[in-house]
């Protein structure tokens, strides 16, 4: 009984255009459609499916009058197939920019506010002045932004202060006001200001998840005995906003936030008076003097 190749050896005689050739024709179900898409000559694809077979140590097709499928054997190799097909051509993808001089990369992580607010239009100016440099952004909650900083995840982390951001090299960012939003028939609408503590007694629409935002909200209505009503809870600002728009209940999101992902007209903007409605967003780092060129740039570009 034939036996598998060990990892070295199969690692070494594994041709990566046999594999995908092999996931080609799992999908078209046929070695003809792929003779002719690869402009290779039937036989050709046969016989590196049969080196396949071998070095596998077990039949991987099953041929039929209308064309071939995958045996058991088969649709488990197409499955690994798929993911090593795609990661050859993430490695391409990544290595592309190298071949083009463009060596330079800036590992950013955000919250979600200062995505939707601001770094769109920071990274598509940064693009234009320095089309060297690339830019591989995440978008998380600021815990988790702080926490990719320190585990050295990401270069720059941008959110809002909070206690996870002590011992970090810090710049300010931007200032932000968190305001609240309502239905435009909603009782609060008519208010130019308010007090958080005035808005409890109506319902909320609030964020899943460790949003910053979310936590001071709750924080807050706990530190004055209550609980924040939140009916319904959402993933994004934006679907905030559209519950809102809806009817649904009131939110609070950040100022610059309001006239990208809400339909002006659609809802009321009040001002929250409290002290933490004002905050202040950082960009964060283990050591902005320890930060690669590109890094450097970025950092100086978004504070500039």
């Amino acid at each position: 009984m034939n036996t598998i190749a060990s990892k070295h050896q199969l690692i070494r005689k594994l041709d990566l255009g046999s594999l995908d050739l092999f996931v080609q024709i799992c999908q078209s179900g046929s070695l003809a459609a792929v003779s002719a898409n690869a402009h290779l000559a039937i036989s050709s694809i046969s016989k590196r499916i049969k080196e396949l077979e071998t070095l596998l140590a077990t039949p991987l097709l099953i041929r039929k009058a209308r064309g071939v499928e995958p045996t058991e054997a088969g649709l488990c190799l197409l499955k690994h197939a798929k993911t090593v097909v795609l990661s050859v051509e993430q490695l391409r993808v990544d290595l592309q920019d190298f071949s083009l001089g463009r060596n330079e990369y800036v590992r950013i992580f955000a919250s979600a506010s200062v995505v939707e607010q601001y770094l769109a239009s920071e990274i598509a100016e940064f693009a234009k002045r320095f089309p060297d440099i690339s830019i591989d952004l995440a978008q998380l909650s600021s815990r988790e932004v702080i926490q990719a900083v320190r585990d050295d995840q990401a270069d720059i982390g941008i959110c809002d202060v909070n206690e996870k951001t002590l011992g970090l090299d810090f710049k300010t960012y931007r200032t932000d006001a968190l305001m609240l939003i309502t239905p435009f028939k909603h009782p609060l609408a008519k208010k130019r200001t308010i007090a958080f503590i005035d808005t409890l007694n109506y319902e909320y629409i609030g964020i899943q998840g460790s949003s910053m935002v979310q936590q001071l909200l709750e924080n807050s209505a706990k530190e004055h005995g209550l609980v924040l009503r939140q009916r319904i809870k959402v993933s994004s600002l934006s679907a905030l906003c559209r519950m809102v728009e809806s009817g649904l209940g009131i939110g609070v999101i950040p100022s610059g936030a309001m006239h990208l992902i809400a339909k002006s007209g659609s809802y009321k903007s009040v001002r929250l008076t409290d002290p933490w409605a004002r905050r202040e967003l950082m960009l964060f780092s283990k050591s902005f003097a320890s930060l690669s060129f590109g890094a450097k740039t970025f950092t100086n570009h978004l504070i500039a």
